[in-house]
């Protein structure tokens, strides 16, 4: 690889480590009021009706995140965490996202 150099011992053998989302309360995930907080918090979800019931708790730190944040937010969600749910359920996350972008417009 070209460059590789630069990334030392990280370029074949890196090292990382995993984060266990399910060893945090809600109520933790919650208070970090963040990207990566609501995104652990919507990723304990035990079902659709819970990750639906999650995202209109996590309304309030979305409505405060940076736009460039937001449409990050956005796009994990309407890509990879509903990714097998039926369609009602996309159309009804997609209903609280339109809501709570408008929202958000109308508090800058």
């Amino acid at each position: 690889m070209a460059g590789a150099e630069q990334f030392g011992k990280y370029v074949v053998d890196f090292e990382y480590f995993l984060i266990d989302v399910n060893r945090y309360s809600a109520k933790e995930l919650l208070g970090l009021r963040n990207l990566i907080g609501g995104v652990f918090f919507l990723d304990q979800k035990k079902d659709k009706d819970e990750l639906l019931r999650r995202l209109e708790e996590l309304i309030e730190t979305l409505e405060k995140l940076e736009p460039d944040l937001y449409r990050l937010f956005v796009v994990w969600l309407k890509n990879i965490a509903v990714l097998g749910f039926p369609e009602t359920y996309k159309e009804a996350i997609g209903k609280v996202i339109d809501d709570s972008s408008r929202t958000s417009q109308r508090s800058q």
